[in-house]
């Protein structure tokens, strides 16, 4: 243990907890904290890909304004936690509001249960409140989950049932059997995926359109976004920008983006996989699919074939969140998608929100889940 960390063996003396922002000097601490907290994780295992994520995640999308506060106590020379946020644009009915996106706080272990998580939520709060922020929201784990139930500003927007489809029957079966009986389980993070050159996608309709894996995205993106968000009332905007940013950019996971296009090389949609795994599980991620209205046939075909790719690059699973979209939730079922049963644990993503400015109504639409389009991209789940 580095010396930095090694002042936490004594929490009892511990004294009144300051809360400031993250600086540079800090990283050593907080990475050796993530790596405590979460010591199977493979992201934080790896010193290298922490740092590249960190950056990546917080310091690198200009649109984008994101924060990392640290509670130090011992005078300032000890960080007993931190609570990374993000500012984001949302759109909301017509309007493009201001949200904060709380992201994953995490807690020294030696110093939980004194009061440092709601300390730091408390601040976050404030400060997005002093910049105009009008709404929060964020995507609690098991742990966190109960703390935020006992506020009564926070209210829980949807349990969000994960969809999925064996791809591998005999594999989940071997692997189910290994982790009754105690072996170790692989959570490593794939950082290569094998070439898409010669990945059979399948055309549907050939005459039609055309699939095709992407690292470009172009104009048509925005254009998409711009007619199907029309019928959206709450969702983050799916820009060229953000898209690049969030998929084509990650460090951790290389997403893979297939695109359909027509005769013309207009878009008519898009999805974007990723293979993670997790529980000793090969996990294959439907992180996106937007498409059209009109377009549901290109849209069955991106979806199908993004569940070939992950098959073939030897997924257990496939994955998906139900965005609040008719058409996009009967595509998911008609490919076999369906919820684990509620008894699983962490068969559910909890989704949360509070408003922050005071002038807008308890009834915002912003707080009603029905209104959201929401898929696993949008969450810091993937």
């Amino acid at each position: 243990m580095t010396p930095s960390t090694g002042a936490l063996r004594h929490p009892e003396a511990m004294t009144a907890i300051n809360i400031r922002l993250h600086r540079c000097e800090d990283d050593s601490q907080i990475f050796d904290m993530q790596q405590m907290v979460y010591p199977d994780h493979p992201l934080y295992r790896d010193r290298s890909l922490t740092a590249k994520y960190w950056q990546w995640r917080y310091f690198s999308n200009p649109a984008i304004q994101s924060f990392v506060f640290v509670a130090t106590v011992d005078g300032g020379k000890t960080i007993a936690g931190m609570r990374p946020l993000s500012i984001v644009s949302v759109k909301v009915g017509q309007r493009i509001r201001k949200a904060l996106w709380l992201t994953a706080v995490i807690t020294h272990p030696a110093y939980r249960k004194r009061g440092i998580f709601s300390a730091l939520v408390k601040h976050s709060l404030q400060h997005a409140k002093d910049m105009g922020v009008d709404i929060a929201y964020t995507f609690p784990n098991h742990n966190s989950y109960p703390i935020y139930q006992k506020k009564p500003q926070w209210r829980t927007l949807a349990n969000i049932p994960i969809l999925v489809r064996p791809l591998n029957y005999r594999g989940l079966v071997l692997k189910s059997f290994r982790r009754v009986l105690g072996a170790a389980e692989n959570h490593e993070i794939r950082q290569t995926m094998p070439s898409f050159a010669d990945a059979d996608l399948h055309n549907g309709d050939s005459s039609l359109f055309q699939l095709r894996m992407t690292r470009h995205v172009d104009h048509e993106y925005t254009r998409l976004w711009d007619n199907v968000s029309q019928e959206i009332q709450v969702a983050l905007p799916r820009n060229r920008d953000y898209l690049k940013w969030r998929y084509l950019d990650c460090p951790v996971l290389p997403y893979e983006l297939i695109e359909a296009r027509d005769a013309h090389q207009r878009l008519l949609g898009y999805t974007v996989i990723g293979l993670q795994n997790r529980q000793g599980m090969a996990m294959g991620l439907v992180v996106d699919l937007l498409f059209y209205s009109n377009a549901t046939r290109a849209a069955q075909s991106l979806l199908k074939a993004g569940l070939r790719r992950l098959k073939a690059l030897g997924a257990d699973l496939a994955c998906a969140l139900p965005a609040n979209n008719p058409r996009l939730r009967r595509l998911l079922a008609r490919q076999g998608l369906r919820p684990l049963p509620n008894f699983i644990r962490g068969g559910r993503v909890n989704f949360i929100g509070t408003i922050i400015n005071p002038g807008l109504a308890s009834d915002d639409p912003f707080l009603n889940f029905d209104n959201w389009y929401l898929t696993w991209g949008d969450t810091d789940n993937a």
